[in-house]
């Protein structure tokens, strides 16, 4: 970012993503104008405080999964209607998937249109998550900062990569053709790739991720790169005991040959079976055939 570090920043994401964390980073550090997202529930009010005692659980873990402890629902910004129209969608089986596209699309273009909107209008900096960056550079003008956090590897190795996994294992086209990168129209695959192009600085959570930006046209000084943490205190577990019974693994992530799915469940076959327990956590992307 610029030097003058009291300036401000609107931040664009859908979802919860990384809990949060940017957003309330910035707000600690009293640098955050605005968090523009789709859904997020105001926990600190007496209100809402009252209507999740009162609704069932399922209903009461969704709320809570759309808030951040220590982000007060002042400083964000929902395009409401889109968010709600997505997530309908979304979770609607038997719905053919270009329907799912363009709600979900068409809400990433809201928030990032709002984003840029607020940005300009506030004099701040403008952070976008990919996929957003697109719509909010171009509403913000070429006067406001912009700096893109680039959730995955560039769009063009990422679509390379997936088309690869497609020439070996065709089979898997259910879910690697729901990916952005190959379920987008040549238009909006396009889009994509040039988001990177429209920011001034990057960010990145991993020297791959980096790399690709720099055989893309992104200059690598300009990029950087931020690992992913973990809170150590919290997730230290038991002190180690000496190893007997089940190898016991758990596997958490969307449930799709974009994670690896396939290639851990082969990896099982070839150990013996009795001594190796696997969970699989996560929500499925095209049914649990595989």
């Amino acid at each position: 970012m610029q030097a003058d570090r009291t300036r401000r920043v609107v931040v664009a994401h859908r979802g919860a993503r990384d809990q949060y964390q940017v957003a309330r980073g910035l707000h600690h550090a009293g640098m955050l104008d605005t968090l523009v997202t789709d859904l997020y529930w105001p926990s600190g009010s007496h209100w809402s405080a009252a209507l999740v005692r009162a609704v069932p659980a399922r209903a009461r873990h969704l709320l809570k999964a759309r808030t951040g402890p220590g982000l007060p629902a002042g400083c964000v910004r929902c395009c409401a209607a889109s968010g709600i129209w997505s997530v309908a969608l979304a979770r609607q089986g038997g719905l053919p998937f270009a329907w799912k596209r363009a709600a979900l699309r068409w809400s990433d273009d809201c928030i990032g249109r709002c984003a840029g909107h607020l940005a300009r209008a506030h004099g701040a900096a403008l952070l976008s998550y990919s996929y957003y960056g697109y719509s909010a550079f171009r509403a913000c003008g070429p006067d406001v900062p912009r700096i893109l956090f680039q959730l995955h590897p560039h769009p063009a190795s990422v679509r390379a990569i997936l088309l690869g996994e497609l020439a070996i294992h065709p089979e898997c086209l259910p879910t690697l053709g729901k990916e952005w990168e190959l379920a987008l129209p040549p238009a909006g695959y396009a889009r994509l790739e040039q988001e990177p192009l429209m920011a001034q600085h990057w960010i990145a959570a991993s020297s791959y991720t980096r790399q690709t930006l720099a055989e893309n046209g992104i200059p690598p000084e300009r990029v950087h790169t931020v690992p992913y943490g973990v809170d150590a205190e919290r997730f230290a577990g038991p002190p180690r005991s000496p190893y007997s019974g089940k190898l016991k693994l758990l596997f958490v992530g969307s449930i799709s040959q974009r994670k690896g799915i396939r290639y851990l469940l082969e990896a099982l076959d070839l150990l013996p079976g009795r001594r190796v327990e696997l969970t699989v956590c996560g929500w499925p992307v095209d049914g649990l055939e595989l």
